[in-house]
């Protein structure tokens, strides 16, 4: 067992309150209605028994294939080994400060190098499913990889059976699972998979005026190009052309609270700041997740269906071109209600394959390139 870190309160962030926890807590309950998920005598299949083993899977991690992760619902905390971290080349990722010690590794205290988020895929196919995760870095001789605890499990709302050697999550209407046993487990092998431009040619769509403009694919066919001008130029207003352009999102979707213990005195500042510049104080927020729950909550309804989202990446997906403009027409819609706006100049439309966050967005969906990995 595994506990300390930054989940159990990190004494310079700002600590989820008891009250936040209780209202995430109802919609929680709100969303758990889903698949039954059991586990049966087919789930037995291919473990070899007797056997009192730990439950090791292989898990795609940042966009590298990580085999050796411990699942352990013991731990408060996941933690990515010093070792496998050097092998992932993780630039662009920013590495916070943890200042609470872990407990738990063979009897001492062990402090941490730092935490970093990054996106980690169970499942394969349609039985895919990818959580931004906030992982602990710790330099400490292990078997593994990465152990995955109690924080993963719940954003998945998985269920582990060591006897089974299984985990089993619900995606969308399914329940995915990942076999644990893995050949060749007394090696460690971390996977990196090369970046990979789409191939395809980009066009500016002027948007009514000079310096408003968007990008869509070359090879998108002529009609659907009208019909995308035409829905863009009417939704114009979705996107940020200036910094006026950004009006915020209602306190009623999300908002940050600092956890301030009833009667503190005031921090560190003796001269007041004035109260026209109190909205303009920026801060880390614990966990740094707040962004990333109210795009969940936002998008609740439509995530994996015709949208994925990654923090402040939005990818919308559709089946046939048919569906192509009223996809857009419901995503727009949405970040419209929710006061969102995107990035013009970030934005590209009509692909039919390319890379997003490192992954292949083709035809049969997202997914990793096999060509493009290779073994460390």
């Amino acid at each position: 067992m595994i506990s300390g870190g930054s989940t159990d309160g990190d004494s310079n962030r700002a600590r989820k309150s008891w009250s936040r926890r209780e209202s995430l807590g109802v919609d929680e309950r709100r969303q758990g209605s889903g698949p039954i998920i059991t586990f049966g005598p087919r789930d037995l299949e291919e473990v070899n028994f007797p056997h009192n083993d730990v439950l090791l899977i292989q898990a795609m991690i940042a966009n590298y294939d990580v085999r050796r992760v411990s699942v352990d619902s013991g731990s408060s905390v996941n933690i990515l080994f010093q070792e496998a971290f050097e092998q992932m080349d993780l630039q662009g990722y920013e590495l916070s400060p943890v200042k609470i010690a872990l407990y738990g590794f063979a009897g001492h205290t062990v402090q941490p190098r730092g935490e970093i988020l990054l996106p980690i895929t169970l499942g394969s196919g349609d039985e895919r499913k990818i959580v931004m995760t906030r992982f602990t870095l710790v330099e400490s001789p292990s078997s593994y990889n990465v152990i995955l605890g109690r924080p993963t499990m719940n954003a998945f709302r998985a269920v582990a059976s060591t006897y089974h050697q299984k985990i089993k999550f619900p995606v969308g209407d399914k329940r995915a699972r990942r076999i644990g046993k893995e050949e060749g487990q007394g090696g460690r092998e971390v996977c990196s998979v090369e970046e990979s431009k789409g191939e395809y040619e980009e066009v500016e769509l002027v948007l009514g005026k000079p310096g408003k403009s968007v990008m869509f694919a070359r090879d998108l066919e002529a009609n659907l190009v009208e019909r995308l001008k035409s829905f863009l130029i009417q939704n114009k207003d979705v996107f940020a052309w200036v910094q006026g352009d950004l009006m915020g999102v209602s306190s009623q979707v999300a908002e940050h609270k600092l956890n301030i213990t009833p009667g503190s005195r005031p921090g560190y500042h003796q001269i007041p700041l004035a109260l026209e510049d109190h909205d303009k104080v920026s801060f880390i927020t614990s966990g740094g997740a707040t962004y990333q729950r109210m795009m969940d909550k936002v998008f609740r309804e439509k995530m994996g269906r015709n949208v994925e989202v990654y923090v402040d990446d939005i990818l919308v997906k559709s089946r046939t071109r048919d569906c192509f403009i009223p996809d857009l027409e419901e995503t727009f819609a949405t970040v419209r209600r929710y006061g969102i706006k995107l990035n013009p100049a970030k934005c590209m439309f009509g692909v039919k394959s390319g890379k997003f966050l490192g992954f292949m967005v083709t035809e049969r969906g997202i997914e990793v390139n096999p060509e493009k990995v290779k073994l460390l």
